[in-house]
């Protein structure tokens, strides 16, 4: 994340340059990507974001959800805005060619993976918890963000249901994954404890999540693992 071409002639750079001798540098994207090509990586890729909000009254944002196209004149306006912030804040990515996904876990389509629930049992010394241990493996196209912090981090979700499969507790508990990121065709352990359910009947339902974007089971490649004590 970098500033844009015209950076160091900004108002706030000169006033830095002058005040702490630091060097706010121009960051021109030409530069970058011959450098990435030169350097072996792919082309970089841009991400394109409207950095300043615009503010609208209710009944016009009513009628840009009830049309199927903006109007010319709000289209017009908007991608002026966006044109004028383009460089304000330069997010890229600098990939490795060949195998290496391009893919994240902050693309819902390319979410997958194999649940695998290898042990429960109780926890030894603690009263009301269950020990789980499972292996999960990333059958899908994007590589798994998982420890970003950021929308899209995958996480291990357990949901609490009632006897009559009915949602008790949604985010019942999160378990994040050991390592930073799975690639696609890799496969993580992770062992986690989690209170027992107080109420007769009820059971645990256990997901990937890719936090803010879709659970695996809406992406329609993971099979959710449930457990109900005693079973």
């Amino acid at each position: 994340m970098e500033p844009g071409p015209h950076h160091s002639q900004t108002a706030q750079s000169l006033a830095e340059m002058a005040q702490f001798k630091v060097i706010e540098n121009d960051i021109v994207m030409a530069d970058i990507a011959a450098a990435a090509q030169q350097g072996g990586l792919i082309v970089p890729q841009i991400l394109v974001q409207l950095q300043i909000p615009w503010v609208v009254p209710f009944n016009r944002y009513q009628q840009w959800a009830d049309s199927p196209a903006l109007p010319e004149s709000d289209a017009a306006r908007l991608v002026a805005k966006l044109h004028r912030q383009l460089t304000d804040q330069q997010c890229f990515y600098l990939q490795k060619p060949g195998h290496a996904s391009s893919v994240d876990s902050r693309r819902s389509h390319a979410l997958a993976a194999k649940l695998q629930l290898q042990s429960a049992s109780p926890a030894a010394g603690a009263t009301g918890l269950a020990d789980f241990r499972f292996r999960i493996c990333n059958t899908g196209e994007a590589t798994w963000l998982c420890r970003a912090g950021i929308p899209g981090q995958v996480n291990l979700g357990c949901q609490l249901l009632g006897p009559d499969d009915s949602v008790v507790q949604l985010d019942f508990a999160r378990f994040p994954l050991e390592s930073p990121y799975v690639a696609p065709g890799s496969a993580v352990k992770i062992a986690v404890r989690v209170k027992r359910p107080e109420v007769a009947g009820e059971y645990y339902w256990f997901d990937l999540v890719a936090e803010q974007i879709a659970t695996f089971q809406q992406s329609g490649h993971c099979q959710p693992v449930d457990w109900h004590p005693g079973a």
